[in-house]
């Protein structure tokens, strides 16, 4: 059954740490802030399982600055509860709160701390932020990307965790964000994500609206609109 793991909290800033909610159903996770990501995909790893990663988004999230001690300082997320994950405060900071998990560091301790289990990494990014620290990374042009995301994905024998932000949809010109791709690019993308869902190729999905990143909560929500028919989701935000 579909369920908000984290309530709907508003259209509020998400910035760095923030979490104004998490919604599931089944394998698939949807949120404001990728900081909860990370926690989403253990639900569906199984210990020692040898998978790919799939990561669509304007940034690679693998900010290398502190990755030492974060990774010194994150637990056994096979045992982890959303709750803790959510409250762990990063130690480098004594000065000030700060959450471990942000919507930029991730994807690089998920790749770090459980390197031996990711054979690849499919980064369809724009570059932005360090570099995946990977040494199986294979960077996908948006022209390749609705073309080939199935022959890739079947072509491995390993599952796949997918990973979408919104973002990778935008980019800014004069301050403002504006939407790069057509209705008809998104719909053939997540009708292709889809069907790797049903025949179980992706073990679980996770999309994250980064409001701020896509100009605001209703152009993440537009996005969304588009997307969640071919997800055969339901889930829309309260008004």
């Amino acid at each position: 059954m579909p369920k908000w793991l984290v309530p709907f909290n508003g259209r509020n800033l998400s910035g760095t740490y923030n979490l104004n909610f998490l919604w599931q159903n089944k394998n698939i996770y949807v949120m404001d802030n990728h900081r909860a990501a990370l926690w989403c995909w253990f639900q569906h790893i199984k210990p020692s399982e040898i998978l790919n990663l799939f990561h669509i988004d304007k940034h690679n999230d693998t900010l290398a600055a502190n990755l030492a001690s974060w990774v010194s300082q994150c637990p056994d997320l096979y045992t982890t509860d959303l709750k803790t994950y959510l409250s762990l405060n990063d130690s480098s900071f004594s000065e000030f709160d700060a959450s471990l998990f942000r919507w930029d560091n991730y994807a690089s301790i998920f790749l770090e701390k459980y390197k031996n289990q990711v054979d690849c990494c499919y980064f369809a990014t724009y570059g932005e932020g360090d570099k995946p620290n990977h040494q199986n990374i294979v960077e996908v042009e948006p022209w390749l990307l609705n073309e080939n995301i199935d022959y890739w994905m079947d072509e491995s024998s390993n599952k796949w965790i997918c990973n979408v932000d919104l973002d990778y949809f935008f980019h800014k010109l004069d301050e403002r964000k504006h939407r790069m791709y057509s209705d008809q690019f998104i719909i053939d993308l997540f009708s292709k994500i889809k069907t790797l869902l049903d025949n179980d190729k992706i073990i679980v999905l996770t999309v994250c609206f980064s409001p701020e990143c896509c100009g605001s909560w209703e152009k993440s929500e537009e996005i969304w609109s588009i997307i969640q028919p071919c997800l055969g989701t339901n889930m829309l935000l309260p008004p």
